[in-house]
C-alpha cells in the first residue's frame, strides 16, 4: 500500500489525513550498501493548507523530537534526510 491508497484508507475511517512521508527502495538500498548514512524522506501535502513545506517541518519536528538529527533546507525540493541512520533489521531467505 502507498501513501495515496494508505491516506483514502484512513479518510474512509474518519481521520483526515493532510500529508505524507516515505522512504523509497533505493533511498534504503543506499544504506544497506554502506554507500551513506542518510535516510532520505519524500514528502507532500494532499491539501492547499497546509503547504508542503509546512508539512515538512511538521515531519522534522517530530523526528528531531524522538532525537534523530535531521537535515533539511526548508524547501519542496529537498528531501528531509536522517542523519548517521544504522539500519539494523534484515531479512533473508534463509531465515
Amino acid at each position: 500500500m502507498d501513501c495515496n491508497e494508505a491516506a483514502a484508507w484512513l479518510q474512509e475511517k474518519g481521520t483526515k489525513v493532510i500529508g505524507c512521508c516515505f522512504y523509497t527502495e533505493q533511498d534504503l538500498e543506499h544504506l544497506l550498501h554502506g554507500d551513506s548514512t542518510l535516510l532520505y524522506i519524500s514528502f507532500g501535502n494532499y491539501f492547499e493548507k497546509p503547504t508542503a513545506v509546512e508539512i515538512g517541518q511538521i515531519i522534522v519536528d517530530e523526528l528531531k523530537a524522538v532525537g534523530l538529527c535531521v537535515q533539511w533546507d526548508k524547501t519542496v525540493e529537498t528531501k528531509i534526510a536522517i542523519k548517521d541512520f544504522k539500519w539494523d533489521k534484515y531479512y533473508t531467505d534463509n531465515k
